[in-house]
């Protein structure tokens, strides 16, 4: 695990988009670590929103290059290098899905990024004031009872919400004690948040979590130490490695199944 520099300025802030427009946010759960930094828009002036339902691939990156997978028919297809100003970044800490946009996160969590899942190329970015996270999730509006978009990532010990408009970071809670975050998390409509724990590089489990207070509602499977990137693509939990697998994870004894093999070093999934 890399060093981070964690600070955590708590303050609620109104919501507004990605670009400076401003959007009056809801008030569920007001006054909460999640509301606080999690309320906002993420892509360039469009909310979040249930994705439409439409056929859609799950987007994953293999380093700074950017996938699209058709699950269907067991193919990966390369989109680009995720890249600003036709400069590929340096690297890529996470990522998620928000409906229309892909977000990540770029080398040591410093700045939160809006990407064309079409071109790969970056339409906007808001530094973080924090750095230090990684993994990436994005809970929909009125998942939990919230009416934002709530964003999450993670440091070594705890689970931290992230404002996209503001850049402002709150810590939600900390992590299951004597573990440490491994790679990702993922949000899965209609069951929960799950991430991936390590105790040691030998020892990764896969976890369900509360994504109101990060502590643990069940461990649900050790044998996770080849998974990277996590997603709740259709409802499911998908996870990604760097032996260029795609694997679906069972949600209640998180044995693993592959489904695509034969890929490039998957990092990261999108949901």
């Amino acid at each position: 695990m890399r060093g981070i520099a964690i600070v955590v300025l708590s303050a609620a802030l109104p919501a507004c988009s990605f670009n400076g427009q401003s959007k009056v946010a809801g008030d569920a759960a007001a006054g909460s670590a999640i509301d606080a930094a999690g309320s906002g828009t993420i892509d360039m002036g469009a909310t979040i929103d249930t994705p439409p339902a439409v056929a859609r691939p799950l987007f994953v990156a293999a380093d700074t290059t950017l996938y699209k997978i058709d699950l269907a028919m067991q193919t990966a297809t390369s989109i680009g290098k995720v890249s600003q100003s036709s400069v590929p970044i340096a690297a890529l800490d996470g990522l998620a899905f928000d409906g229309t946009n892909l977000v990540g996160l770029d080398g040591n969590g410093t700045n939160l990024l809006s990407i064309d899942p079409a071109t790969a190329n970056i339409l906007g970015s808001r530094s973080l004031q924090v750095v230090g996270l990684s993994g990436l999730t994005i809970i929909p509006p009125n998942e939990i009872g919230n009416t934002s978009p709530i964003v999450l990532a993670a440091s070594g010990t705890a689970l931290y919400s992230i404002a996209p408009a503001t850049g402002n970071v709150v810590k939600v809670g900390d992590l299951e004690a004597t573990w440490k975050f491994h790679t990702d998390l993922a949000w899965v409509h209609g069951h929960g948040l799950y991430i991936t724990l390590e105790q040691d590089p030998s020892h990764i489990d896969l976890f369900q979590i509360d994504p109101a207070t990060a502590a643990t509602i069940a461990d649900l499977h050790s044998g996770y130490d080849n998974v990277n990137g996590l997603s709740g693509y259709h409802d499911q939990l998908w996870g990604v490695s760097t032996g260029g697998f795609v694997y679906q994870c069972d949600l209640t004894t998180g044995v693993l199944s592959a489904k695509v093999t034969g890929g490039p070093q998957y990092t990261e999934a999108a949901q």
